[in-house]
């Protein structure tokens, strides 16, 4: 999640985009947890980069029409991380611990959850 967050950092600097003064470091902290959830979707359904993209989609989606309708969403991005937090552990303690840990399968077509 670190190592994502430092990815999207030239966006975050390029003038004229949604993620323009975004703090880097509350950033960072959101794709960490973000980097979970993607974690259990892809792990719970056995490697799915469809499910993991619409799902990486759909919080563009938000965070784009969010700060047309409401910039206070990007504005207040550090209270917007504990709500994340919240979802992250959530779904973590639903996909227990065979889909969050999941091993990659032998045959190379997915992951095995692990025993």
């Amino acid at each position: 999640g670190v190592l994502w967050g430092f990815w999207h950092l030239p966006v975050l600097l390029m003038p004229g985009t949604v993620q323009t003064g975004i703090p880097i470091p509350g950033y960072v902290l959101a794709t960490v947890g973000y980097s979970l959830i993607y974690t259990c979707i892809y792990n719970g359904s056995n490697g799915s980069l469809l499910l993991a993209s619409l799902y990486h989609a759909s919080s563009n989606l938000v965070l784009t029409y969010g700060d047309v309708i409401s910039p206070a969403v990007i504005d207040n991005l550090y209270l917007s991380l504990i709500p994340l937090a919240f979802v992250a552990l959530v779904v973590i303690a639903i996909s227990g611990e065979g889909v969050f840990f999941a091993k990659p399968s032998v045959e190379g077509g997915g992951v095995i959850p692990s025993s």
